[in-house]
């Protein structure tokens, strides 16, 4: 059992009630409810933070920490706009792909937060291979500059992605070939 949580909610007991990780991090949550971004130390910390509780749980215990879910449902002041179908639009992987410099600063802090617990970076939304491939680069591209700057982070982190759309259900044996795992998202899906 693994639970699923965000920034600012109590976690309660989340190991009484029997979780051995945590499936899913919200980290939407962050930029919610603000007027402007959060910078990569206030994500760190939140991630350092989430990644020390799920330690807690078990010595194979692990967090997925899934990379900004946006549109839809979740409007963000400032990023998000009006669109005919905004559960299509350009929301989640799509909007972190058009602006490579929040999706970087998301996955510097990330991945920095993976020396204090197991991590697992999950791309939420995604539709095709070729968004796959472009996350893929801009994430090897992130550890380079980590590595140069002399940075620790975890070099075994896992990366995942949301099947949540019909068109990643279909393809889920081609998107296997860029993940290590994957979620179900039954809500969007």
């Amino acid at each position: 059992l693994y639970a699923n949580l965000h920034p600012g909610v109590p976690v309660g007991d989340v190991k009484g009630q029997g979780a051995r990780g945590v499936g899913l991090y919200r980290s939407e949550y962050l930029w919610l409810n603000r007027e402007m971004e959060p910078t990569e130390e206030e994500q760190f910390a939140a991630y350092k933070e989430a990644a020390q509780f799920a330690a807690t749980l078990g010595p194979k215990s692990s967090i997925a920490i899934r990379t900004l879910d946006i549109g839809g449902d979740k409007l963000v002041r400032g990023i998000s706009s009006k669109e005919a179908n905004p559960f299509l639009g350009n929301r989640s992987i799509r909007y972190l792909l058009s602006n490579p410099d929040v999706f970087r600063k998301q996955l510097r802090a990330i991945l920095r937060a993976s020396v204090f617990g197991k991590v697992g970076i999950m791309y939420p939304m995604v539709s095709c291979v070729e968004e796959l491939r472009e996350a893929a680069a801009i994430l090897a591209d992130v550890k380079r500059v980590l590595d140069a700057d002399g940075i620790a982070y975890d070099r075994e982190v896992l990366v995942g992605a949301m099947i949540e759309v019909p068109s990643a259900a279909i393809n889920a044996d081609a998107f296997a070939k860029y993940v290590n795992f994957f979620s179900i998202g039954t809500y969007d899906l």
